[in-house]
């Protein structure tokens, strides 16, 4: 799970529950290791393009952003308010997962 770090924890329980643990995910058996990726700013929506571009972008996104999207404004850059993204697990980049 990645860029959790603009909700504050009882945002994220919510949004858990509520919404990203109720979709249907198809698991392959077998010998292959799987790993599931949740990206709770990856659909693309105008809304997490706004958290993207206030919380995650680095300065370097934020200019190709405003050559590659000249009509729309983008959000002034805040500082996340919480640090949890670090902590999350991740696969060990040693086994071999097929990432989807």
């Amino acid at each position: 799970m990645e860029h959790t770090d603009h909700l504050n924890d009882r945002e994220l329980y919510i949004l858990l529950l509520d919404d990203i643990l109720l979709e249907e995910m198809a698991f392959q058996s077998g010998e292959m290791n799987l790993a599931c990726h949740i990206d709770l700013i990856g659909s693309g929506s105008d809304e997490d393009n706004y958290i993207y571009l206030k919380y995650y972008a680095d300065e370097d996104d934020r200019t190709l952003w405003i050559k590659e999207f000249p009509d729309e404004s983008i959000p002034g850059r805040e500082r996340l308010p919480f640090d949890r993204d670090c902590r999350l697990p991740k696969p060990d980049p040693g086994e071999n997962f097929d990432v989807h």
